[in-house]
């Protein structure tokens, strides 16, 4: 039958499905198991959850969870969570599939083993920013644990792991249907001994969550500590009661501490400019170069290469020491001489003023209009 002749309600079933090949198992726990896999038309890894919970007496309940997470995740689209591509259920089987983002990388614990310990303000940063949008869509994460937060190879943060997620809509929010479900602590929020899990626990455990990193390797660079004391107070009167809250005193912070000249303003404002200009769309799935010294050698490069031209001869290689992902552009001039003064600018920041560039720069980016990366994939439906 063809699709134009087909009425509303009617099933649409396709004939061949789509196939994967695996990888690799990533790990197995309370609730199902998870591999890697490779879809090898569009070149591309994704993550697949199974459900197959261990204990089977919870299997109704858990299953009840296992779609209640799907919905979560198809409703979030935010740079720092992680995305679901599609998913599968058998009911009757009390099974089923969820395809999902694949983010290579390691969780916030692993990850200061091995990175700077700066780093630790973009991550809060980012995490603060992550949480906020789930608290603007009435969502609580309810387990929120170094595990669960991943960043990946360019310091982005990506929140996972929906299971015990809870969707506080209108027919659904009662805040003692929660449960203790965060990694423990040494101090536990005192609404917890109410049976009250809302906003403001997801607040105390983020903060307590980075306040453990801080703790455990030392580190004495954070910027944030006045916020962080407040975050985890485990009276909710002191405790800040939203994100929002947090990301305005953040900001607030930032500002404070900020100083360039209009010279510089100057400078910053003809470079951005004229990358946003040149851009045309960005793909959904946009990441960022967050690494400062890559972007430093890649401009270099870039400078060295058009020396003795008045334009960058190759915009999308500009473009690509900050935007990492799929993007459109315009084949328009960029001169060569504006690129030179912001290296010249960006090179004799400190580390925090570097932030503060790039944080600029990416909020115009995030301004372009977005490409739907799944728009022209063939995905399947059973």
């Amino acid at each position: 039958m063809k699709i134009c002749d087909m009425k509303a309600g009617q099933p649409i079933i396709f004939t061949k499905p789509k196939q994967y090949e695996f990888v690799k198992s990533l790990g197995a726990g309370g609730t199902g198991k998870t591999i890697l896999m490779q879809d090898a038309t569009i070149n591309q890894y994704f993550v697949c959850k199974k459900y197959d919970p261990e204990q089977k007496e919870y299997e109704d309940e858990f299953f009840s969870r296992f779609v209640d997470e799907i919905k979560i995740m198809y409703s979030l689209f935010d740079r720092n969570i992680v995305r679901i591509f599609d998913y599968y259920l058998y009911p009757e089987e009390k099974t089923g599939y969820i395809i999902m983002e694949y983010i290579k990388g390691c969780n916030i614990d692993e990850y200061f083993q091995f990175n700077q310990f700066e780093q630790i303000n973009s991550i809060f940063v980012q995490m603060i920013n992550a949480f906020a949008y789930l608290e603007q869509n009435n969502i609580l994460h309810r387990d929120i644990r170094a595990a669960n937060i991943i960043i990946d190879s360019s310091g982005s943060v990506k929140v996972i792991d929906f299971g015990f997620g809870k969707c506080l809509n209108a027919g659904n929010n009662n805040e003692q249907a929660s449960i203790i479900l965060n990694w423990p602590a040494s101090k536990i929020p005192n609404e917890i001994y109410k049976e009250v899990y809302n906003e403001g626990t997801e607040i105390f455990y983020v903060g307590y969550l980075i306040k453990n990193i801080i703790d455990k390797y030392s580190i004495d660079c954070f910027k944030y500590k006045i916020l962080l004391d407040q975050m985890i107070s485990v009276n909710p009167s002191e405790r800040f009661s939203s994100f929002e809250i947090v990301k305005q005193k953040i900001a607030e912070q930032t500002f404070e501490n900020i100083s360039f000249s209009d010279s510089q303003k100057k400078i910053y404002q003809e470079f951005a400019s004229a990358i946003c200009n040149v851009l045309s769309s960005i793909n959904d799935t946009l990441t960022l170069e967050w690494d400062t010294s890559v972007i430093i050698e890649n401009l270099r490069i870039i400078l060295r290469d058009n020396s003795l031209e008045k334009y960058i001869s190759k915009p999308e290689k500009l473009i690509q020491c900050f935007v990492k992902s799929g993007f459109k552009y315009y084949r328009k001039g960029i001169l060569v001489s504006d690129v030179k003064l912001f290296y010249d600018f960006f090179v004799s920041q400190t580390s925090p003023y570097q932030e503060i560039i790039l944080n600029n720069l990416y909020g115009r980016i995030n301004n372009i209009p977005i490409i739907d990366s799944t728009s022209d994939m063939d995905l399947p439906f059973n």
